[in-house]
């Protein structure tokens, strides 16, 4: 405390759990709960405490969690995270706004360690990946309780598996270039995404599960499930009447200058069918949103998803795609853009995307506007190469695509995206190498229709020389 006070801080963040203040041992070795005599003059230098409503009738005479806060505030404390047997609380004084989440059902042999586990996962996803309070509690709340299935400490994954979940559409695909009309071909954002996430990091030992879960037609499964079980990606197949259906028709050699139209949609996703994904209490590392129109994947399931996920990724098309009766498509402004998109880790655009959400095709500029909605990062990608933008430190890294066929054009932007957030989130290498790498894997998948057909293995030896990753998959920076 003396350190803090008089000699400057030497933390970002200082965080303090009660009972260490509250605890004092008898001879005897028998524990009594007395009130801090320095609360009145310390509390002050912490960030947020972390307390039980047990605690908080210490310190402040009530048990109810959110009075107890307010009192505290009267010391200068500036947030608290309050635990009780049913729920958890966030309370930020300095708004004097509370976020409340509850816990799920768990063992008696798993409650010890209940606060500790709170108070740090909400602690990670508040101040280091930046997420917003009611999303950082809810994110805690679900991490204890899965803690709370076992006694110990959490431990996350029993397998040490990673898990990404990609929530989407398949299309059939009905391709034409130049006037010439191809065979049908599987196609959509989790087609390309889902295959090219799994083939990745084939050549890497650590163990990766890529889900994709889609809704469409009995009568197509067989067309894209082998390919997805050849690729080692399991499918979370929901039948419904219809698949989508997409024409694209390029009509010259520019592989922007492409026109669409459906010839069917698969049904929106229910809250129903998204807990059947992912239960309620439970977290996987990735999702990734990746729907073919608006509403496929409606607005209101961006918080659900959030709160069970580190990390959450979406793809701008499933909210700016509009579909007519007659399948014709118009790109629209997506109109809860402010309320959604501060749950994002990041969003995939391209140039003529970000025009219709930002009103310019500047990619760099596009992201700094879509900065003030609340997003984080967002992967460009324009004929040329791609572009990640990292909102939260200001910083743009560029790759360039090389030479590429407009039959492989198909694709593009959710084969880019995939490879980024696979070696930034989930490998942990920097940015720098992970946009080369995704600039890398997305020209060599558009030199032939379809989905990305290697390994990676040969992209990473050549881009990760100076980040080797090491036998677990894990990027190692010297």
């Amino acid at each position: 405390w003396y350190q803090r006070r008089v000699h400057g801080a030497r933390t970002r963040y200082l965080v303090a759990d009660a009972q260490g203040f509250l605890r004092h041992i008898h001879p005897d070795g028998s524990v009594e709960r007395k009130d801090w005599n320095g609360k009145a003059h310390y509390l002050r230098y912490l960030d947020f405490l972390k307390a039980d409503n047990q605690e908080t009738a210490v310190l402040t005479g009530s048990e109810n969690l959110l009075d107890a806060a307010r009192k505290l505030k009267d010391w200068g404390l500036k947030a608290m995270v309050g635990t009780e047997s049913g729920k958890c609380i966030y309370y930020d004084s300095r708004s004097d706004q509370v976020y409340t989440a509850p816990y799920g059902k768990y063992t008696t042999e798993g409650r010890t360690g209940r606060g500790d586990t709170t108070g740090t996962a909400f602690t990670f996803a508040l101040r280091l990946n930046n997420l917003e309070p009611n999303m950082a509690i809810k994110y805690a709340a679900n991490i204890c309780t899965n803690k709370m299935q076992y006694p110990g400490p959490y431990r996350g994954s029993s397998d040490d598996k990673l898990r990404v979940v990609m929530f989407g559409d398949l299309s059939v695909d009905q391709n034409e270039f130049k006037g010439v009309k191809q065979p049908k071909s599987a196609g959509g954002g989790v087609y390309f995404a889902g295959i090219a996430a799994s083939n990745i990091v084939k050549h890497l030992s650590k163990k990766i599960e890529v889900i994709v879960a889609t809704k469409a037609g009995e009568c197509d499964q067989l067309m894209f499930e082998s390919e997805f079980r050849n690729s080692g990606v399991t499918l979370h197949w929901i039948p419904t009447k219809n698949s989508t259906c997409c024409c694209n028709i390029y009509p010259d050699d520019n592989p922007d200058n492409r026109q669409q139209r459906m010839l069917g949609l698969a049904d929106p996703w229910t809250l129903d069918e998204v807990n059947k994904v992912i239960e309620p209490g439970t977290m996987v590392d990735l999702v990734v949103i990746n729907g073919l129109y608006y509403p496929h994947f409606p607005d209101q399931l961006i918080e659900v998803v959030r709160g069970r996920t580190r990390y959450l990724v979406a793809d701008a098309q499933g909210f700016l795609r509009h579909v007519y009766e007659n399948g014709s498509m118009e790109k629209k402004d997506w109109k809860n853009k402010d309320q959604y998109m501060k749950y994002l880790d990041f969003i995939k655009a391209d140039n003529k995307e970000t025009l219709i959400l930002t009103g310019t095709e500047n990619l760099e500029e596009a992201a700094r506007r879509m900065k003030s909605w609340g997003l984080k990062g967002m992967v460009g990608t324009e004929s040329d190469g791609c572009i990640y933008a990292d909102l939260v430190d200001d910083k743009f890294y560029r790759a360039p695509y090389g030479r590429y066929s407009v039959e492989g054009r198909t694709g593009r932007g959710d084969t880019t995206g995939t490879a980024f957030f696979m070696s930034h989130y989930l490998l942990g290498l920097p940015p720098d190498i992970s946009i080369e790498i995704a600039a890398a894997t997305c020209t060599k998948k558009m030199q032939y229709p379809g989905a990305y057909k290697g390994d990676g293995e040969d992209i990473w030896k050549c881009k990760c020389k100076r980040h080797p990753v090491s036998n677990f998959g894990v990027c190692t920076i010297p």
